[in-house]
């Protein structure tokens, strides 16, 4: 297993996940649909969806993301898609890498990351398309 999996396997819904999807979510392409920061916790509602395998119907599951013991945020935005997931141990914690060219892009270095799945195949967008709410609270 490499860092991405090890790090997808330790969380609530990874295993689920892996199961629908026959791997763990790259977040490719995946749609952010909201980000909030409360104190050093920091969410994302994100709707990933890809082909389970070649030739069955595709598959999309609304999943919160959570990040715990935020110590920075460091993001762009210019669309609200993301380009992919990366995670990387360093000294200070966890470094999550988001894209790395259109959408959001920049990296979350936290203490903990969990994945929870709320849905699959839903039917109703969190926000309009094009748009990303974004809460902050101290």
């Amino acid at each position: 297993m490499d860092e991405n999996e090890i790090v997808w396997a330790e969380t609530t819904d990874g295993g689920l996940l892996h199961q629908l999807f026959g791997y763990y979510p790259t977040l490719h392409d995946a749609r952010v649909q909201s980000l909030s920061i409360d104190g050093t916790t920091a969410t994302m509602d994100v709707d990933y969806s890809d082909e389970p395998e070649e030739g069955v119907r595709e598959l999309t599951v609304r999943m919160k993301l959570i990040w715990t013991e935020v110590e920075s945020i460091d993001l762009t935005t210019y669309d609200t898609y993301i380009e992919g997931i990366t995670f990387q141990w360093i000294a200070d914690g966890l470094k999550t890498v988001l894209g790395q060219s259109f959408g959001i892009r920049g990296s979350i270095v936290s203490g903990g990351f969990e994945a929870q799945l709320e849905k699959a195949d839903p039917a109703d967008p969190l926000q309009e398309e094009g748009t990303l709410k974004i809460t902050y609270r101290r």
